[in-house]
């Protein structure tokens, strides 16, 4: 989730197809998982798509 817009930008599949991207998958998953000192990674929050909101859920559909 960007931190600017607040938008979702992409949807992974695992922690370890973040890596793609370029993301170090363990920070990935302390976010995620609300860890102690790990609120962002890499200037992205990271959330369970279970977390999301309704409204953000039906915005999945639209990314591209």
């Amino acid at each position: 989730i960007s931190l600017d817009s607040h938008k979702i930008l992409k949807v992974y599949n695992s922690f370890s197809d973040t890596k793609i991207d370029g993301f170090d998958r363990s920070h990935v998953a302390n976010v995620a998982k609300g860890i102690s000192g790990y609120l962002t990674h890499k200037g992205y929050k990271w959330v369970f798509v279970e977390d999301l909101s309704e409204e953000q859920k039906s915005s999945l559909n639209n990314i591209s």
